[in-house]
């Protein structure tokens, strides 16, 4: 059905529009940007009262019926998108501006995501893929409305990075606008309400093992040099038998989260822990297992640096494959890479109650593109990194920059990475979108000769307040039965 004249982009239904709105505000002159932010901001509510005289239909004053995306009609969608086109050709972007934060503030946004994600595609129970809200014309606007869930640990008069920047974009407390770049992001959304206002969000870690069960094998054959990974077969069963402890010891605690270091998985560890959780009915393991990693050749010939994600039936999410090549130093100066090539994708959970949980490998946090992209674009409430690394001082210094995106992050290092010496940083919690910014972290013991594994558990306060520490076991002694 061709729409009516003046109008040459798709509207199905309210996301499409809040998308063509977004998209308009987000290619707006910056000046008039600036102008119609501050329009906006100096009453709001007379930029309410002059679309509801042009629209009157939207005036719903006297009734408690809930609006979904679906409620206002395609018709009555496609009106207001060519007043807003017209509204650009004049440069009227405080217009524009209103009906966006409008339409923001009218529309039920967690019914409508509920409506919305039942179209799409369920990887896992409870767990939706979806690459937008605005189906009908991501492709011709080039970007993809996001949802922005607010975490309850949010301080109430909290203002986003972009409406600090005075972005008009910051005005709108549900949604994202993200023009399409090289960087592809993976969404899913857990439809699980995981956390409440007393129940805190629960991460559980492990340093796995002091002993490192793989080998470096430097190749200098073509320039640049690189080096490949060899996992030493005799080392498997220990790793799996106290990644299993972990996942025991998570399910006992309720937790939500698990997170293992880098490197410390072969593909054969990988797909035994899938089976295992297959095959263990008796306990109820968390929703989001991030596996150690595991460096290998694919049967196309790539080398990858896989985390591989799964629920708590073992089955697989997804896959995040590390993006940035770790760089090796030997003692005489030469340096070495790893062989992998990004695939430009990055994975983002959406979790009611907690926000947008995203996951990074390692050197990852390192790339300047994907930090823009999580943290200024993407606005990410929570990052899990997995590593294996001496470097904490460089990652002391990188992370500051989450700081400022008031992004919690949880950090699980190896012992293994410091070739068995004790007393060094393993786990660390980064109260970032807390109040209290000094982080809490776990060393290593100083007796590795007796390493049975250590377990953390992280618990991210649902109130605006700091964790004042982290707790761990030693899976050695029992506790996970207590």
């Amino acid at each position: 059905m061709k729409q009516s004249t003046g109008l040459s982009i798709v509207i199905d239904n309210a996301f499409d529009l809040i998308a063509l709105l977004c998209h308009f505000i987000h290619s707006a002159p910056e000046d008039e940007a600036v102008i119609a932010f501050q329009i906006c901001s100096s009453d709001i509510e007379l930029q309410k009262q002059k679309i509801e005289e042009q629209f009157s239909y939207l005036n719903r004053r006297g009734t408690t019926e809930s609006v979904t995306y679906m409620s206002v009609s395609r018709e009555q969608c496609i009106e207001m998108a060519q007043a807003a086109t017209e509204w650009v050709v004049e440069k009227n972007y405080s217009a524009v501006l209103g009906l966006l934060v409008y339409l923001d503030d009218y529309i039920d946004f967690e019914k409508s995501l509920l409506l919305f994600m039942a179209s799409q595609k369920q990887v896992c129970h409870n767990i939706y893929q979806f690459e937008s809200l605005n189906e009908s014309n991501r492709c011709l606007l080039r970007g993809r409305l996001i949802p922005r869930i607010i975490p309850l640990w949010r301080k109430p008069n909290y203002s986003c990075p972009m409406a600090l920047a005075q972005n008009p974009l910051g005005l709108i407390r549900n949604y994202s606008w993200l023009s399409d770049n090289e960087w592809h992001i993976n969404n899913f959304f857990l439809d699980d309400e995981i956390v409440t206002d007393s129940k805190p969000l629960k991460v559980i870690c492990s340093a796995l093992t002091a002993k490192s069960p793989f080998e470096v094998l430097p190749d200098e054959q073509e320039m640049p040099y690189t080096f490949a990974i060899e996992y030493k077969t005799g080392e498997e069963n220990v790793i799996l038998e106290r990644i299993i402890g972990t996942l025991k010891y998570a399910s006992v605690q309720g937790a939500h989260c698990v997170l293992f270091p880098e490197m410390l998985a072969s593909p054969a560890i990988l797909n035994a822990c899938q089976d295992y959780i297959k095959n263990t009915w008796e306990l109820n393991f968390p929703p989001l297992i991030f596996l150690p990693t595991a460096e290998y050749v694919t049967e196309a010939g790539d080398v990858v640096n896989e985390m591989r994600i799964l629920d708590r039936n073992g089955r697989r999410i997804t896959s995040y494959y590390k993006q940035n090549a770790f760089r090796l130093r030997n003692g005489t100066g030469k340096h070495y890479f790893e062989r992998i090539k990004p695939d430009k994708q990055l994975v983002v959970f959406h979790v009611k109650n907690v926000g947008r949980i995203g996951v990074l490998i390692c050197s990852d946090a390192f790339q300047p593109d994907i930090r823009k992209l999580l943290l200024e674009n993407f606005g990410l409430d929570l990052l899990l990194i997995s590593v294996f690394s001496k470097g904490w001082d460089a990652f002391n210094r990188a992370l500051t920059y989450y700081n400022a995106s008031s992004c919690d992050i949880v950090w699980c290092n190896t012992c293994a990475a410091y070739g068995g010496h004790g007393e060094k940083r393993m786990i660390i919690y980064y109260p970032y979108g807390h109040k209290d910014p000094q982080p809490t972290d776990l060393k290593g013991c100083a007796d590795v000769s007796k390493c049975a594994g250590c377990v953390t558990m992280i618990e991210i306060p649902t109130e605006y307040a700091g964790s004042n520490e982290i707790t761990y076991v030693n899976l050695s002694r029992g506790e996970q039965d207590e």
